[in-house]
């Protein structure tokens, strides 16, 4: 089935992504896998998709509950983009450790799971960062250079977030929680919270 579809679009529709490859842990069993939104979840896939594709800048501040999976949900959105969009970078704050060091394994863990026929290289993975770049010298010196994305996972109040990163994407994972998230009298840097 992947292999069929390795050299179409299909995966690289955002709905299509989310359905078949998203991977999410359980908190019952802790077991992975994929293909169950929850209706709130597909609402918010929706929305983006809707506004992914209307091709402005998407700011996007999201009221949730409690537990309703919407940072995994971002977070796998999050891996869209970086995953199947040539130089792109996202950086996933958030307001603990725990958040952010749990989105990151998120993106991971979907990123393992992909099919060999439509994951992209890898050039390196840190404590933070996952990074996605050609690394064969034969197809460097032809030319490819792999899709040159990063998707970065920093924690609210540490020095160094947002430093030195050239990010198109910012999403905001739970930082209401925070005092000095950001300045209330500038909301407009704000691209999509959780």
């Amino acid at each position: 089935f992947y292999a069929e579809h390795a050299e179409r679009p299909f995966f690289k529709d955002l709905v299509a992504f989310m359905w078949h490859l998203a991977v999410y842990q359980s908190r019952e069993t802790r077991a992975w896998s994929r293909g169950n939104l929850t209706p709130g979840q597909i609402l918010m896939v929706w929305a983006f998709h809707i506004l992914w594709h209307a091709g402005r800048p998407i700011r996007l501040i999201l009221l949730k509950e409690r537990r309703s999976g919407s940072t995994w949900c971002w977070g796998n959105i999050d891996d869209w983009v970086v995953l199947f969009h040539e130089n792109r970078a996202v950086i996933m704050t958030g307001n603990t450790k725990r958040v952010s060091g749990q989105a990151l394994r998120y993106m991971v863990n979907t990123y393992n799971l992909l099919p060999r026929e439509i994951k992209p290289t890898k050039k390196y993975l840190s404590k933070d960062t996952i990074y996605l770049e050609e690394t064969d010298p034969a197809k460097i010196e032809e030319g490819d250079y792999g899709l040159h994305c990063e998707l970065s996972a920093q924690t609210v109040g540490t020095d160094y977030v947002g430093t030195g990163d050239d990010a198109q994407g910012a999403h905001l994972a739970e930082v209401g929680k925070y005092e000095k998230a950001c300045d209330p009298a500038d909301p407009s840097r704000i691209l999509w919270l959780d």
